[in-house]
């Protein structure tokens, strides 16, 4: 039954982030143990994250991602994430994000928008700026103490809020829970999936309330759900980072290949 349950899980989950807006050119196999789970991992180069718009450095970003029978480009459960995020030495972040639909009360009326559920890290480690307010803190991503907080897309805030400052500070209900609205995302900002407008921010540790359908799964390691990607440290390559990646002790040898579209 709880594997049944998992495999839905699964299937639900990666339906949920798929997006069609990736290209990319240069995909490395890595093998890489995290936490108890010993796997073969793929980084993405993502070539066209380098245009896209309120990203510094994006050449310094990387996709990261898990194949399974050397097919598809998986995604990783939440304590995978924070293992890799905790023991990583080539990057200097290492950030998280998955999409889901929530309802949000806007100034006339409820309207359901796309939410990206992302850690704390996240506009850090895209080193991305606020228009109005600020973005979140790691403190306010942990899943023993949550905080209802929101940072909002300029489209909705222009849309449902009239493009108010004032907004920031104050409190909207998301799928009937009240959140604090901190902060504001500059005008276009895509993150790192071009053409992916999402309409709010949401901190990881709120998933139980983001994607209530599902139940609370965040610290299942079992439940596969989230995008990742990750900045080089200063100085660090690919090959750096293909070398640490392949300490796992696996007799999996790191190949590289060409791909076109890592959603699947």
């Amino acid at each position: 039954m709880m594997d049944t349950i998992l495999q839905d899980l699964r299937y639900a989950l990666r339906t949920l982030r798929s997006s069609p807006g990736f290209t990319l050119a240069v995909v490395l196999t890595l093998s890489l143990g995290i936490g108890a789970n010993t796997g073969i991992f793929t980084i993405v180069n993502a070539l066209l994250l380098r245009d896209l718009p309120h990203i510094t450095q994006p050449g310094e970003l990387l996709l990261i991602g898990r194949t399974v029978n050397n097919e598809g480009f998986d995604t990783f459960s939440y304590p995978d994430y924070v293992d890799l995020r905790d023991q990583s030495r080539s990057f200097q972040g290492v950030a998280a994000i998955t999409t889901a639909p929530v309802h949000i009360s806007g100034a006339q009326a409820t309207e359901r928008v796309r939410g990206g559920i992302v850690s704390g890290n996240y506009f850090a480690v895209l080193g991305t700026s606020p228009a109005h307010g600020r973005f979140f803190t790691p403190e306010e991503d942990r899943p023993n103490n949550p905080a209802y907080v929101a940072v909002l897309g300029a489209g909705l805030w222009q849309r449902a809020f009239g493009g108010r400052a004032d907004i920031v500070g104050k409190t909207i209900r998301i799928d009937n829970h009240p959140f604090e609205v901190i902060g504001i995302t500059p005008t276009g900002f895509q993150g790192v999936t071009r053409g992916d407008q999402i309409d709010v921010f949401l901190p990881l540790a709120v998933q139980p309330v983001a994607m209530p359908e599902f139940g609370s799964f965040i610290n299942l390691r079992e439940a596969v759900w989230l995008q990742l990607f990750g900045r080089l440290r200063p100085g660090a390559s690919l090959a750096q980072a293909r070398t640490e990646l392949g300490r796992s002790g696996s007799s999996s040898q790191p190949r590289s290949q060409p791909i076109a579209g890592a959603g699947g």
